[in-house]
């Protein structure tokens, strides 16, 4: 005699106790031979789930899309940022061949007028042709020089061999020599006030000494921040100019010294640093560049290189020297407008013209 088993199917709640994802279960074990789960109760089981898993892979789908979206933008605007920044000499100081390049590098297709940076003003470049040349002490560390009188005046560099000189033009001969007795002290820059006195720095002992012009005695010191590395003074305006390495001019007091303001100096919107030995030339500034064969003529108000003059054809061949180091010296004939340059343990000085038809330097007194 046999008779017919009843069996009662778990409920939603039983089976989630009963660990119903757990592989191991199988809801059709206690069924009968005529019985089976109905599919309706599985899908009431697991369709809250599913709702769960398709929201969450939209939202994860959303965010990738988002993110993708988001990257290639910022990618595009710094790839047009970039594009806009005009080539420039590597400042860092080191001031190596800053030379600007032929044409300005073109905007990126699409870019609004109203975004761009103002173009930098040209900036020319000239040459120097070799009128004269005198000859020049090669012991001579020259860090700053000036003429007047008929007599170039010069100081020079090196702890222990840093002096105040005048010097015969055509001979070359030192007429006057101040020695600086301290060791510690590295001579810098130099220039003539008045007929009186002359301001002379030293390299890194923030310690500058004023001479009287005719007995090369040292009448008073002054003090300043940071280094000292050439001088130049405008006449006109009775100011004294200074560069200390930086791509900063100090403008000075002259009575006192005391720092009156300072101009920011930069080539084609960048700053530039090294300017050393400076010259008051035609209402200008003009700057050496450290171990370059450059010179910067700088606007005094705004401090923008105007042009460059490339003095690369000096020394001649004929006095170059195994010792030769680099262009370091420019004085200027207020009187005949003969500018004259020279360099650190050169040979020669030599008396040049510029090739800039514009500027006529015997014009400049």
């Amino acid at each position: 005699m046999s008779s017919a088993a009843t069996y009662e199917i778990a409920n939603t709640d039983e089976l989630e106790a009963l660990g119903r994802d757990d592989v191991a279960f199988d809801t059709s074990a206690g069924l009968g031979p005529d019985e089976s789960v109905r599919q309706e109760d599985v899908d009431a089981t697991s369709s809250p789930k599913r709702r769960v898993c398709i929201v969450l892979v939209i939202a994860v789908i959303s965010l990738a899309v988002i993110a993708t979206f988001l990257g290639v933008f910022l990618s595009r605007k710094r790839t047009s940022d970039n594009s806009e920044v005009p080539a420039m000499p590597d400042p860092g100081l080191s001031a190596g061949d800053t030379s600007p390049p032929a044409s300005e590098p073109e905007a990126p297709p699409g870019d609004s007028d109203d975004l761009k940076p103002a173009a930098p003003k040209e900036v020319k470049i000239y040459a120097i042709n070799v009128l004269d040349s005198k000859p020049h002490d090669t012991r001579a560390f020259t860090q700053g020089f000036e003429y007047a009188n008929g007599v170039f005046y010069e100081s020079t560099g090196i702890r222990g061999k840093s002096s105040l000189r005048k010097v015969d033009i055509d001979s070359g001969k030192v007429i006057q020599k101040y020695e600086i007795p301290d060791m510690r002290l590295f001579g810098e820059g130099m220039t003539l006030h008045t007929t009186h006195h002359i301001f002379m720095l030293t390299w890194q002992s923030g310690r500058g000494l004023v001479f009287n012009q005719s007995t090369f005695e040292v009448i008073k010191e002054w003090k300043y921040e940071g280094e000292g590395w050439g001088l130049c003074m405008d006449r006109v305006k009775d100011e004294v100019y200074m560069s200390d390495g930086t791509d900063q001019l100090r403008v000075l007091e002259p009575d006192n010294l005391s720092e009156l303001r300072r101009v920011n100096v930069t080539l084609r919107g960048k700053k530039v640093r090294n300017l050393n030995e400076l010259e008051w030339v035609c209402g200008e500034v003009w700057a050496n560049v450290w171990q370059t064969s450059q010179i910067y003529r700088i606007d005094p108000v705004s401090g923008r290189v105007k042009s460059i003059i490339k003095a690369d054809s000096i020394p001649l061949a004929k006095d170059k020297l195994s010792s030769n180091d680099v262009l370091n010296g420019i004085a200027f004939d207020r009187a005949s407008g003969r500018l004259w340059l020279t360099g650190k343990l050169w040979p020669a000085i030599y008396q040049v013209s510029i090739t800039d038809d514009t500027l006529d330097v015997s014009n400049c007194k």
